[in-house]
């Protein structure tokens, strides 16, 4: 089975977020109810953190709601640790099934999901866009096989050729079986 998770594997691909952020070493000093005090430095750091975190849950949650029954996973998350000692997400992935259906319209139906997904993010990675991309791709050759499988139907099939000979046997040609009905 093919999947995405926004990050390609061989079998998988990821819809991943910003690569993540390294934590920061936090200072050992609270304040009287136990809370860590902060240096202005390290209080810029939560907000730019925070925001992040939101920015991933975001990102990853638009891949996973667009996914739909596509979506091999619900979002997974990596996490850096802030200066306050919470964590935050700093970086994600969705993993989505790209395998082809036995049937290229629904190979069809489910790239037009993939890339939709890939897609679904207000700011996608250069990682959607490949996903995206690779979508295109599965559509372009599902659409193929649909025209091949559409000229094929509408080409007639041969028909066999039945033929006496002198010695009046029938013989007839090898590309269809033929049947005698030889009921009275």
């Amino acid at each position: 089975m093919s999947s995405t998770s926004f990050v390609s594997r061989d079998t998988s691909l990821r819809l991943t977020a910003v690569p993540a952020v390294q934590g920061t070493e936090s200072a050992a000093r609270e304040d009287l109810a136990g809370r860590p005090t902060l240096t202005s430095q390290e209080e810029k750091e939560v907000r730019r953190l925070k925001q992040r975190h939101q920015e991933v849950t975001r990102h990853e949650e638009a891949h996973y709601r667009a996914a739909g029954r596509y979506a091999l996973s619900p979002p997974s998350y990596d996490y850096a640790e802030g200066p306050d000692g919470r964590r935050y997400r700093v970086g994600g992935e969705v993993r989505i099934d790209m395998a082809e259906e036995p049937h290229p319209e629904d190979t069809l139906d489910k790239a037009r999901v993939i890339k939709k997904a890939a897609l679904a993010p207000a700011d996608p990675s250069p990682e959607d866009r490949r996903i995206a991309a690779r979508a295109d791709r599965m559509m372009q050759k599902a659409r193929e096989e649909l025209r091949r499988m559409a000229t094929d139907e509408a080409a007639p099939p041969p028909r066999p050729t039945l033929a006496f000979q002198a010695d009046g046997t029938l013989t007839h040609s090898p590309s269809e079986p033929i049947f005698i009905d030889t009921r009275a």
